[in-house]
């Protein structure tokens, strides 16, 4: 099974502009959550502790070997959307990047902003997360938290968010066609895990959001209150 390294922010200064929280706690209820469902799957899927810097991170990653490397973010300076940065120069990260992002930008509030050479930033330096990690690094940035409804719709939806990121990684790794995901034990013991994909206001935008899904090879249903 894959051993996926997920990394959340530690940039708790980065207030956000409603209730009171920061990138930091919000993206460490993402990051917490998309853990447990990916362990649920069957993969390996590894949390830093909280006050474990980037530099460690990268570290950690590269030592266990890990398959594919995820930061989790949020957005400031003015905007809306969500957004991913790859490196081109290491496999798999462009495509990883694109799934996470595509899940993520469906579910969000407003239109994506689409994902971008990381490593042009910084003048070429590149994020630090995409040049130094070995193996299929990404940055996902899930909303803007500068903005009131964006940073509610963030702190209100950690958990779909998380839904989503394991969505995308799942099927990077090809297990989304996989009916039963979750293995406790590889001979004799299964696990089914029933996730919901998000609510909705149209029966238009629900059947988009299970065209998605059957796209990346989930079986899914849609319920009507």
């Amino acid at each position: 099974m894959p051993l996926i390294y997920i990394s959340p922010s530690t940039q708790n200064y980065n207030v956000y502009a409603y209730a009171a929280t920061n990138e930091a706690v919000q993206m460490q209820k993402i990051a917490e959550k998309t853990v447990e469902l990916l362990r649920s799957y069957g993969c390996q899927a590894v949390l830093p502790g909280l006050y474990t810097d980037v530099e460690k991170r990268i570290s950690e990653a590269n030592a266990m070997g890990a398959d594919c490397y995820v930061a989790l973010h949020s957005s400031g300076g003015g905007g809306s959307g969500a957004e991913g940065f790859y490196n081109p120069e290491k496999e798999g990260s462009n495509q990883l990047c694109e799934y996470i992002y595509k899940a993520v930008a469906h579910i969000g509030p407003s239109e994506g902003r689409g994902v971008h050479n990381g490593m042009a930033a910084y003048g070429g330096l590149g994020y630090t997360e995409l040049r130094l990690v070995k193996q299929a690094p990404c940055i996902i940035k899930v909303e803007f938290h500068d903005r009131t409804d964006l940073a509610r719709w963030i702190c209100e939806h950690t958990a779909e968010i998380a839904v989503a990121v394991t969505a995308g990684i799942l099927r990077y790794f090809n297990m989304c066609n996989q009916q039963i995901c979750g293995q406790a034990d590889s001979e004799t013991h299964f696990y089914r895990l029933y996730m919901q994909y998000g609510v909705y206001p149209t029966a238009e935008s629900a059947a988009q959001a299970e065209e998605i899904l059957k796209d990346m090879g989930f079986p899914c249903y849609t319920f009507f209150d």
